[in-house]
């Protein structure tokens, strides 16, 4: 490994796609890197929404919502190909949960006690779920990194959490500081 990927450290970054990049999985996609160290990197898309909705995988759980918790407007996403079979949870910290990771300012939890205290109205006043997660080698996105696949950002919890679906790609390349629409997907290398 490098010096330069040595001192790279993205945890609690945003990872946006280029427009060159080349998969169906990840076009136009914004990354929540929760994890990022010498032994890789993982995140969750935070804007490729789920063909299950939130109320399917509460009624997976057994578990009775709280009467005042309108389910109907909450997503599921698509956090990646890693573990697609599994849930994983983005969310403000609230208490410890069996399963947790702090990255930055939020916490990624793996265990269903977090989404049963959730609809139960005593869980996290922020939360994303999410069905598999994103994951690269040693070494893989730092290399993916000098091919100008992805554009990082320090993450901005409000565009995961308060921000309509459709406008999460814009709103995180504004976090650069320019326009969006200016956005090539080439690269140029001198």
């Amino acid at each position: 490994m490098t010096e330069i990927q040595q001192e790279l450290q993205l945890t609690g970054h945003f990872l946006i796609a280029m427009p060159s990049l080349e998969s169906d999985l990840f076009d136009g996609g914004v990354i929540y890197l929760f994890d990022h160290s010498e032994e890789g990197a993982v995140g969750l898309l935070i804007n490729h929404p789920y063909d299950i909705s939130f109320a399917e995988v509460v009624n997976d759980l057994e578990v009775e919502p709280n009467p005042s918790m309108d389910l109907s407007e909450k997503m599921v996403f698509f956090g990646g190909p890693v573990h697609s079979d599994k849930g994983f949870v983005l969310h403000s910290p609230s208490r410890e949960y069996r399963s947790s990771l702090q990255s930055g300012e939020l916490v990624m939890t793996s265990s269903r006690d977090v989404l049963e205290d959730y609809v139960m109205g005593q869980g996290p006043e922020n939360l994303l779920l999410a069905l598999g997660y994103s994951g690269w080698a040693p070494g893989q996105l730092e290399d993916e990194l000098a091919r100008n696949v992805w554009l990082t950002v320090q993450a901005d919890p409000k565009i995961i959490f308060d921000c309509p679906i459709a406008e999460r790609y814009a709103r995180a390349i504004k976090l650069l500081g320019f326009d969006p629409s200016l956005l090539q997907g080439d690269a140029g290398h001198a």
